[in-house]
């Protein structure tokens, strides 16, 4: 076997593919932090103190969701995590779609 590859599937370069999804999954990360100073503090007119706050609850939320998470993916198989999640992203999209129209 060659380096990365899987047994199941010999010639698949997990390590490869990680790596190409983790980029993906930090992507809307690397855009707030990119971004969030000039929609905060530029368009909005918020002092340096009040966007330092304003990061509080985003990386807040993201220790969160990774201490859930890790908790959470010994206990369940990944089938029942995913139809799980499913439900609060849909919702999430359901609530911000009524709040947009309503607007």
């Amino acid at each position: 076997m060659g380096k990365g590859t899987g047994e199941m599937c010999p010639g698949i370069d997990f390590q490869y593919q990680f790596r190409q999804l983790n980029a993906w999954q930090q992507l809307p990360l690397m855009a707030w932090i990119a971004l969030s100073p000039l929609l905060l503090m530029h368009n909005l007119g918020l002092s340096k103190l009040h966007y330092a706050l304003w990061q509080l609850p985003i990386f807040g939320a993201i220790i969160a969701g990774n201490i859930t998470l890790n908790f959470i993916a010994e206990k369940f198989k990944i089938e029942r995590l995913l139809l799980l999640s499913a439900f609060p992203v849909f919702f999430g999209l359901i609530l911000s779609l009524i709040l947009n129209i309503a607007v």
